[in-house]
């Protein structure tokens, strides 16, 4: 299953009717090298599950095609180095039958296609008759230079045009001027982490929908839905369990909604609220979507003093697992003598990697923080490192004693200063290395 309109948009539509020249060019060595390469290649391209490697095993996609694609190109490069060695006769007869085949191509199916389709057709067909003209003349690699030059610009264009002309008379309240400032005001804040839904049968990622999964990516707000690409490895346990473990997703369970904190509902009618108890706040920007506040929302960084382990919750009722989990936090280590009534962060602030709160507790308490477990985290209770446990399947929790807590929250990815130094050192050897060649050359 593949999804056309995510194909490579350069193909090589011009330049592939050079590839038969691989027989001629290469030499038998490394033109049985580059048919292995490209078996493998495509192999992985038509097969399900290679074609999902790319992809992180979640769904198969054209990524491949990109290094095929690099191949052809290399390869072409390297003929027209060679353009000596071009046989003419088979240039001919590749250009004939390519060409055959896009006209019968755009005669069978002229009618059912756009036109700018018919368009690219006739262009590509114009473009390959133009390069036969010149095969023969002294100038033919400025001619050939020439016509990717337009398949590059005119055809790729053509192509790019035809995807964002779907995409914006699809996803129609998407453009960046769509929030108002009460808008902005409401949903995006620094001084507040919290999440907002959107009606399920209002989102989507085919183009059906009025706003897509990705929306909190496009404006710049928290949202409980979005692809498997933009979101943490460690949610999908909890996806799982909400039964959201497809390529997207979208958490409907409203006790869901509420251990993530999921302070707005976006809805066209008050019936697709989950209760009664809401606040108007304001349209959804020009649409006739409207913004509502839920008066029961659970505030980001709540405290527990009971808690389950998974074998004790697992055997309640799959409806109930995640209300029984706002009053009892999921986790397999014990804790002792937890007391005191639920207390909420407070006075926070939040920046791309850091948040921090205060909170003041009655008793030893466990803190439960929506946020993706992850050991690139460092947490800090009045300045001083914390252990932090998984929580809630997904998320993170740490224990706490009675008093004044200021907590900061910073976050650098597990790898990332090795990887800048092996970058660094990298980019020095590259240096070193291309100083050396030309000193070599030099030499010589």
């Amino acid at each position: 299953y593949y999804r056309l309109d995510q194909i490579a948009l350069y193909s090589s539509f011009v330049t592939v009717i050079l590839l038969p020249q691989l027989f001629v060019v290469f030499n038998r060595k490394n033109r049985n090298k580059i048919l292995c390469f490209t078996i493998i290649l495509s192999a992985l391209i038509l097969t399900p599950f290679g074609g999902s490697l790319m992809h992180g095993l979640s769904d198969s996609s054209f990524r491949w095609s990109f290094i095929l694609i690099a191949l052809m190109i290399l390869c072409t490069g390297y003929i027209l180095n060679n353009k000596h060695k071009i046989n003419i006769k088979l240039f001919n007869i590749t250009s004939a039958i390519y060409a055959i085949t896009l006209l019968l191509i755009l005669l069978l199916f002229s009618k059912r296609a756009d036109m700018l389709i018919n368009i690219e057709l006739v262009m590509i067909i114009f473009l390959i008759l133009f390069i036969n003209m010149f095969i023969n003349k002294p100038n033919f690699n400025k001619i050939l230079l020439f016509t990717v030059a337009i398949e590059l610009t005119c055809i790729t264009t053509f192509a790019l045009y035809k995807y964002q002309e779907k995409y914006n008379n699809t996803y129609t309240y998407m453009h960046k001027d769509f929030l108002t400032d009460i808008n902005k005001k409401t949903l995006i804040s620094d001084e507040e982490y919290f999440r907002v839904n959107i009606y399920d049968y209002h989102t989507g990622i085919d183009y059906q929908e009025p706003f897509n999964n990705n929306i909190g990516l496009y404006f710049n707000f928290n949202t409980v839905m979005g692809y498997d690409s933009t979101f943490h490895p460690e949610l999908n346990t909890f996806l799982q369990q909400n039964q959201e473990h497809f390529w997207w997703f979208h958490i409907n369970n409203y006790s869901s909604q509420k251990l993530l904190s999921t302070k707005y509902q976006i809805v066209l009618f008050e019936e697709e609220l989950p209760h009664q108890e809401f606040k108007y706040i304001s349209h959804f920007g020009d649409s006739e979507f409207m913004i509502y506040e839920d008066l029961q929302y659970i505030p980001f960084g709540f405290t527990y003093t009971n808690t389950i382990n998974a074998e004790n919750l697992f055997k309640s009722d799959p409806s109930e697992i995640f209300t029984i989990m706002i009053d009892e936090l999921l986790t397999e280590n014990t804790y002792d003598n937890l007391s005191g009534t639920r207390s909420y962060l407070d006075d926070v602030k939040y920046s791309n990697n850091h948040i921090e709160g205060k909170i003041e507790l009655d008793g030893d308490q466990l803190l439960f923080l929506s946020i993706p477990y992850d050991k690139g985290f460092t947490i800090k209770d009045n300045g001083k490192p914390v252990e932090f446990i998984k929580a809630n399947t997904s998320f993170i929790a740490i224990h706490l004693n009675q008093g004044k807590h200021h907590i900061t929250i910073d976050f650098i990815p597990q790898g990332m200063k090795i990887g800048f130094i092996m970058t660094i050192i990298s980019f020095i050897s590259f240096i070193l290395l291309c100083i050396f060649i030309k000193y070599k050359k030099i030499t010589k």
